[in-house]
């Protein structure tokens, strides 16, 4: 299986993270293939091998603006931007899974980069604050799941 694994903002915890799922995907068989912005410094510590390549984004254009409402509405515009990208990738290496590393705050992102193309690729993702998780009975994970499901 050709897995594929993206996350642009590989540092602190995301660097072990990527190195130890890439490491368990290749030991049982698999190619991995890591997507990501080519100007993270720590990327020489994921060594390419015959079952793992690393491909660097060059990831440009990233919003400068302050810290407030404009500045969300860019992040997403670039987030969004990056994933399609990636979707492109995806689909011209034939990954048979893409595996969103960080998907904290790309829901809205993912949804807007799909619109107005089909993923070709089934998308898992790994949500890593409990901000979203609740209790069952107040259906948050529930709604967190509908809005990124895309169909």
């Amino acid at each position: 299986m050709h897995i594929g694994l993206f996350d642009p903002d590989w540092r602190g915890h995301h660097t072990p993270y990527v190195d130890l799922l890439s490491r368990y995907f290749t030991a049982e068989g698999h190619q991995v293939t890591f997507v990501t912005d080519e100007r993270h410094d720590r990327l020489n510590e994921l060594p390419e091998t015959e079952r793992l390549s690393v491909v660097a984004q060059p990831f440009s254009g990233e919003p400068q603006a302050p810290p407030n409402f404009l500045r969300s509405i860019q992040d997403q515009y670039f987030q969004t931007r990056q994933l399609r990208a990636t979707l492109r990738i995806a689909k011209q290496r034939r990954f048979d899974v893409l595996h969103l590393l960080y998907f904290d705050r790309r829901q809205i992102p993912l949804r807007f980069a799909t619109l107005l193309r089909a993923i070709d690729v089934p998308v898992v993702t790994t949500l890593h604050r409990d901000a979203f998780v609740t209790t069952a009975e107040s259906g948050s994970l529930e709604r967190v799941i509908s809005a990124a499901t895309i169909k």
